[in-house]
């Protein structure tokens, strides 16, 4: 059941941080039309935000899953 929460709340959080405004975005716009990057470097970027940004929210689901599964025990 624990493995079905986190998966659940990384789902919803990506979900949830995919609709917020920036968080990259903007600045991959911004930095790939004002640098004129080439299409390797283009790629290199996108790739690492996305990676970071996936390691960070899977964190963050990891620890929410964590918590509300302590605070879930307690009432049960």
């Amino acid at each position: 059941m624990i493995d079905s929460l986190t998966f659940t709340s990384i789902f919803f959080l990506g979900c949830l941080h995919a609709l917020e405004p920036g968080h990259g975005k903007t600045f991959l716009l911004a930095y790939t039309v004002g640098g004129k990057l080439d299409f390797q470097k283009i790629i290199l970027l996108t790739l690492s935000l996305l990676v970071s940004h996936f390691l960070v929210l899977s964190i963050i689901a990891i620890i929410f899953n964590l918590i509300l599964a302590e605070v879930a025990s307690s009432f049960l």
